[in-house]
């Protein structure tokens, strides 16, 4: 009997016959703790009733005395205690240790009972993202909430499907745009699916007509990679997915991906007080990652034409750089009526990628209408500061006196630098994957924690005042105080975190593994098991659900409905 104290998880579960009567003697450190069932039952005795949990059968936390219609095993029959004076209430506050010594040792093992062993101890930083990745999509979740004043007279230059408009750009509106007309680039959500976008407005645009802005969307969101796997070209990582064209309001507006916290080249390198010269590594980077977007481009025969410092996006996590050609099928609208061919284009194309990794290579803003002997001296600095191999590919794409090379003559002479992006984008998407196995589970225990929240302690529900005292509401309520309200023999709080993530994850699946519950008056035992108490949370919740009423917010419009238990 002195064993009894110690109960695990996988105890037997002790079952009731008329011919197992205790046996403790009056110096046994427990008395009656598992009673006759043929016997009288007192709530002064101290003696608690332990049955099993069958979901969907509603049980009182206090035994109810014998009466003739028991059974035969001295069960009473199951009642509906909706609102019965004669059942008292289980008190919220913990129990005082008694100062006696037979009740205060009956305490003590009572509180041990509930201490089951638990798993190894886990550190709160292994339980979640870390600190610095946290720190990143902090940033980025900040920069995607912020919105303009509702005031403020730049909401109207939005089309009506969008709204929650945030200018990106401060200064495009104050001078005429690399394009030649005036733009504003706003950060909009959109009415229809509530995603965010990238959305510029064009005005006095007089060459475009909206049969020319249906056929450029229709050419890039239907143009198909000449690769292995046929992906649309929109699709690729390196490039900033485009998603329409349209007219309104006399203007004309491209909506393309939204990338949080995103700079171009120009702002993040060159509008600095001192530009310096990148990394050899960080440029070879670059010139993977811009080479396999170029080539999808071309290959569906398309191209860029935005290939320029102040049109390639970037962001920085750590020491690894992502770029994105930004703008796509920009300049093909508004410059829709060029003579240009395709193959004059994707010329075009790779002397702009020439310019790109000369200046991040100088530190020196070069473009078409630079100085050749600026771009002599460019040429002399990379010679002496970098690899024979990107001098040699650098000089290839800016000679001007021949055609440059084409994209896939490009990818063959930097294969080998593609295997280093390659293995780091590699070691990258491990990393993401292993937090987002971790955010994976918080997930799934703040949905859990959500719908407890719901139905624990609820003072009433309708005319229920005793809803969460009996049924589903009681056994959830005893599994709330085995999982954060752990003690000690002594009466100490146990600070476990491993033991509530476990016990979450295990109603989650729905694990049969079954586990003991005490009531606060050490008088009800629940043998239950994880399956059991996630039937009697989803059942409780619906409840809930099934009887909920809309509730205005603070605008006058209402919440939606919750949803339903999954």
């Amino acid at each position: 009997m002195e064993e009894i104290g110690k109960l695990s998880t996988n105890a037997k579960e002790w079952t009731p016959h008329s011919s197992q009567v205790s046996t403790s003697t009056p110096n046994s450190p427990v008395r009656n703790v598992w009673r006759n069932a043929n016997a009288p039952a007192s709530a002064s005795s101290g003696v608690r009733s332990t049955r099993e949990f069958v979901p969907g059968q509603v049980w009182s936390p206090t035994p109810t005395p014998p009466t003739p219609t028991q059974d035969q095993h001295g069960m009473s029959p199951v009642r509906n205690t909706a609102w019965d004076p004669t059942v008292p209430r289980v008190s919220v506050v913990p129990p005082e240790i008694p100062q006696l010594g037979d009740q205060q040792q009956a305490w003590q093992a009572t509180t041990a009972a509930r201490s089951m062993p638990l798993p190894p101890l886990r550190s709160l930083p292994s339980m979640g993202t870390s600190e610095d990745m946290w720190k990143y999509y902090r940033e980025l979740s900040l920069e995607s909430e912020r919105q303009m004043e509702p005031n403020d007279p730049r909401h109207k230059a939005i089309p009506a499907p969008y709204v929650n408009g945030y200018v990106l750009d401060q200064e495009a509106q104050q001078r005429r745009s690399s394009f030649g007309y005036p733009m504003s680039v706003f950060r909009v959500q959109s009415r229809e699916d509530g995603h965010l976008y990238c959305l510029r407005r064009f005005d006095n645009v007089r060459s475009v007509s909206p049969r020319i802005a249906a056929v450029v969307s229709e050419l890039w969101t239907k143009a198909v990679a000449n690769t292995l796997r046929r992906t649309r070209v929109v699709d690729h990582a390196g490039l900033v997915r485009f998603h329409r064209c349209f007219m309104a309001h006399r203007a004309v507006f491209f909506v393309h991906h939204y990338h949080a916290g995103a700079r171009t080249l120009r702002q993040r390198f060159f509008h600095i007080v001192r530009p310096t010269p990148l990394n050899e590594a960080m440029i070879w980077s670059v010139c993977v990652q811009l080479s396999s977007a170029i080539r999808t481009v071309h290959s569906a025969k398309l191209a860029c034409r935005t290939i320029q410092l102040n049109h390639i996006l970037s962001n920085i996590q750590g020491s690894h750089i992502r770029v994105y050609i930004n703008c796509i099928g920009v300049v093909d609208t508004l410059e829709f009526e060029t003579r240009k061919t395709v193959q004059e284009l994707q010329a075009t194309d790779m002397r702009d990628f020439g310019y790109i990794l000369l200046s991040l290579a100088t530190a020196t803003e070069v473009n078409r209408g630079t100085d050749p002997n600026t771009i002599r001296r460019c040429d002399m600095f990379v010679t002496q500061n970098y690899s024979r191999e990107l001098s040699n590919l650098i000089v290839q794409l800016l000679i001007p006196t021949k055609p440059p090379p084409t994209i896939i003559d490009v990818s063959q002479a930097i294969a080998s630098y593609t295997y280093e992006e390659l293995d780091q984008s590699m070691m990258i998407g491990d990393r993401l994957g292993h937090t987002l196995m971790v955010e994976f589970d918080a997930s799934r225990a703040m949905r859990l924690l959500t719908k407890l929240g719901f139905v624990n302690e609820r003072p009433e529900f309708g005319m229920n005042r005793r809803w969460t005292e009996s049924g589903d509401g009681f056994v959830l309520k005893l599994f709330r105080d085995y999982v954060f309200h752990q003690a000690d023999g002594a009466g100490n709080p146990i600070m476990d975190l491993g033991h509530v993530v476990t016990c979450l994850n295990k109603v989650d699946a729905g694990d049969e593994e079954r586990i003991l519950l005490t009531a606060r008056d050490a008088k009800t035992v629940l043998v239950v098991s994880y399956a059991d108490i996630a039937q009697s949370l989803e059942r409780a919740y619906g409840e809930l659900c099934g009887g909920s009423v809309m509730a205005p917010n603070a605008g006058g419009v209402p919440h939606q409905q919750p949803p339903p238990p999954y």
